[in-house]
């Protein structure tokens, strides 16, 4: 298994914390699953899952207030053959949003594949996919850090450069790990599996836990 990095940046960063969904407030660290959702949007197939081992603050935290226009009570189903009309105007609200401004991190990662056998994917190919696409700066869809509305920047981060995380350390609590569970496997239902992970920021780094530790608890 081999590690690899990608620097991430951009204007604003929401990771809401999941006691604060009416009045948005963001961790001060960016979270395993977005996390795992900006690699995703470089480089996705459903034969393999990312596997986030350590997030590097290059920006210490700082917050800013922002108003949001939201939508409130709209529920779309996606299989419904129907297209009900939304008028904005009777369903729009603000909301108070507490953001990160010019964040900055080094994810460290790597890959991890179901099958292993001569019709599943092989592991070094999946690297070499995934470091040729950062490296060109390609992606299926634009990354965002915490919200689609906080697009981000992405660049790889080459194994002789030296990573130097910023001068912090916090115990922020329970965070969240992921939302969805891949040590379940074949289970239609693992995908809605919410799981935490005592958060403990050291020297400017965020040690992610394995899946499956005693450490992930699951909701």
């Amino acid at each position: 298994m081999s590690t690899h990095k990608i620097e991430v940046w951009g204007d604003f960063a929401c990771f809401t914390r999941p006691y604060c969904r009416a009045e948005r407030f963001s961790y001060p660290v960016m979270t395993p699953s977005a996390a795992r959702g900006v690699l995703n949007a470089i480089y996705f197939k459903p034969e393999f899952v990312w596997r986030i081992h350590q997030i590097d603050m290059l920006e210490y935290p700082r917050f800013v207030s922002l108003r949001k226009n939201e939508l409130d009570g709209i529920t779309i189903n996606a299989r419904s053959k129907t297209v009900q009309p939304i008028l904005v105007e009777d369903c729009r609200t603000q909301r108070q949003l507490i953001a990160l401004k010019s964040p900055r991190y080094v994810i460290s990662f790597s890959a991890h594949v179901w099958d292993r056998g001569e019709a599943g994917m092989k592991l070094s190919s999946v690297e070499s996919q995934m470091v040729s696409r950062a490296r060109f700066g390609q992606c299926y869809w634009q990354p965002f850090m915490g919200m689609r509305e906080f697009s981000c920047f992405f660049r790889y981060v080459e194994p002789d450069e030296i990573v130097t995380p910023v001068c912090y350390s916090e115990h922020v609590g329970m965070m969240v790990y992921d939302l969805w569970d891949p040590t379940v496997k074949g289970n239609k239902y693992a995908k809605h599996v919410p799981q935490f992970f005592d958060a403990t920021i050291k020297n400017g780094t965020l040690i992610v836990p394995e899946h499956g530790s005693e450490e992930v608890k699951r909701a």
